[in-house]
């Protein structure tokens, strides 16, 4: 019982500094999802999934959640254009409140609990080695949730946009925590005080709940992402060698085959499911795998250290764990990458090895003493201050807007728009629109991403019935004015972020049809409604 409560008032302290300091980040992200300026691509994906999902859950249950809802990127099944089962689970949430702020909320919970993990982790090392460290111990308790509020791929599924790659970070913090539980020095010390028999023993505790633990913790993961799968199974490499190593070689044969099954599932998702049932030629989820050495030479090193920086790679230097091993392909992910964006500490590409450094970070602090411990905390408060200065620019050009008069006027002219639009209407928008139309179940991008999502072609201007823009085309000369410039270049040099041939084709036909327009001056917003 005392075990039990220690670790439960360890995990209030942690829910109380996550929610004192969440509180900022998350009324922004509510703020600006009621007045419909969260622009992020992904949010208006997964709205539009969970509306078609809460819709075919009711008409036929279970059987209903294999279609694809979203008509954004045109594919034919809920899991073809990500492997993400776990969307599913937010119906619950969506069907109780069916907007943007919910989706924040899901990133504000899932956050929250590896929060309250790491707390729980933090007091259970403190009780096996050292109790009673007084204001040591409080930095050990508080670094994993401030980690979790203030790191910028953290912070933004707050107040930016979702992905429910978010959804996966209490599930990589277990993982962590039970590879590192395996050490001598405070064996035991899983998420509870250890017993005294245990503190000091010289031997480990790792039992079956323990493998279970951590193979629960890998399917939750997996099903967050396709790409998940390999972090997965080199975790349960690791974790088997590991075992081997300490002579639990039935653990370890156990842990070694399921690694090997997540392998073969991952090779089965990426060559078998996913190409068969996406729209695109190949599918693009092969970009992950698309690494070349000669990366590495052309890397940004410099935007590179500023992340590595962020998450604390040089805290965790002072005591590195087995648990760092878990963050090499996640690194390798983001270090060989071919473009810029994925190696933006804002992103949501971090999320695959972030978790672990805070597991790192939070053992650190609990286990180190002297002038280690000192320098563990000089550091990861460096790392949390830069993190904060690095999303300062997304953050300001995001929350801004808000506040302004054009952002009320831009909720009250969507509001009318949308009352005048049936149900049925075949729409093509703005991408910082279509979060605002995800009940549609017909809506296509004006000027999409390159190959994601699908472009417009032929078809989708004859089906199309409705335009709605912030750019008015007719105060253009030629449909050729619209052209990349510096800061589009976002995937490679000379290759836009944004398809503006398709814009293109697409300015030349509607300017050639039928239509009928309306002007919402305030906002500027531009309805164009196709005879």
């Amino acid at each position: 019982m005392k075990r039990l409560v220690s670790g439960l008032e360890a995990a209030g302290r942690s829910l109380l500094i996550y929610i004192a300091l969440s509180a900022g980040f998350l009324a922004m992200g509510m703020l600006r999802a009621s007045r419909d300026l969260v622009h992020a691509f992904d949010t208006g994906i997964y709205l539009q999934i969970l509306a078609e999902l809460k819709t075919s859950w009711a008409a036929s249950g279970w059987s209903g959640l294999l279609v694809w809802p979203s008509s954004i990127t045109g594919e034919a099944n809920f899991l073809a254009h990500h492997f993400q089962p776990v969307v599913a689970l937010i119906i619950p949430f969506y069907s109780f409140f069916p907007e943007t702020e919910v989706l924040f909320f899901v990133s504000w919970l899932s956050c929250g609990a590896a929060a309250v993990i790491l707390g729980m982790r933090s007091a259970a090392l403190r009780a096996a080695v050292a109790p009673g460290q007084g204001p040591v111990g409080f930095s050990a308790d508080a670094v994993g949730p401030i980690f979790l509020c203030l790191f910028p791929a953290f912070a933004a599924r707050l107040y930016f946009g979702f992905a429910p790659d978010v959804m996966a970070i209490p599930a990589f913090v277990i993982q962590g925590i039970v590879l590192n539980s395996l050490a001598k020095k405070g064996a035991g010390a899983l998420l509870f005080p250890p017993r005294e028999d245990q503190i000091w023993s010289g031997g480990l505790s790792f039992g079956v709940g323990s493998v279970l633990l951590f193979i629960l913790a890998q399917i939750w993961a997996g099903s967050c992402k396709e790409v998940f799968w390999i972090i997965n199974a080199w975790a349960a490499l690791v974790l088997a060698l590991r075992l081997n190593g300490v002579t639990q070689h039935r653990k370890a044969v156990v842990v070694g085959a399921w690694a090997v099954f997540q392998i073969g599932f991952f090779y089965w998702l990426f060559t078998r499911w996913m190409p068969a049932h996406s729209s695109h030629d190949a599918y693009y989820g092969l970009n992950y795998l698309d690494f070349k050495l000669t990366a590495l030479l052309q890397a940004n090193w410099f935007a590179i250290l500023e992340l590595l920086f962020a998450t604390g790679f040089f805290a965790i230097l002072f005591r590195p764990t087995w648990t760092f091993l878990l963050c090499l392909p996640g690194l390798a992910i983001v270090v060989l990458a071919r473009f810029g964006q994925i190696q933006s500490p804002t992103a949501i590409y971090p999320l695959a090895f972030a978790p672990f450094f805070a597991v790192i970070l939070t053992d650190n602090m609990a286990l180190l003493s002297g002038w280690r411990q000192r320098l563990t905390r000089l550091f990861a408060v460096a790392a949390i201050a830069g993190g904060l200065i690095l999303q300062a620019p997304l953050f300001l050009r995001s929350v801004t807007p808000a506040f302004s008069k054009s952002a009320k006027a831009l909720q009250v002219d969507l509001a009318m728009a949308r009352k005048g639009i049936p149900a049925n209407a075949y729409l093509l928008v703005d991408g910082n629109l279509q979060p605002a139309f995800h009940e549609w179940r017909d809506v296509r991008v004006i000027l999409g991403f390159i190959g994601n999502p699908a472009p417009l072609e032929a078809a989708d201007f004859k089906r199309a019935t409705d335009v709605l823009t912030m750019f008015d085309l007719d105060l253009l000369k030629s449909c050729a004015e619209v052209q990349p410039d510096g800061t589009d270049d976002w995937a490679a040099r000379g290759v836009p972020f944004h398809d503006y041939a398709g814009f293109q084709r697409f300015c030349e036909w509607l300017r050639a049809v039928p239509r009928q327009k309306q002007v919402f001056s305030d906002s500027g917003l531009v309805h164009y409604h196709l005879n």
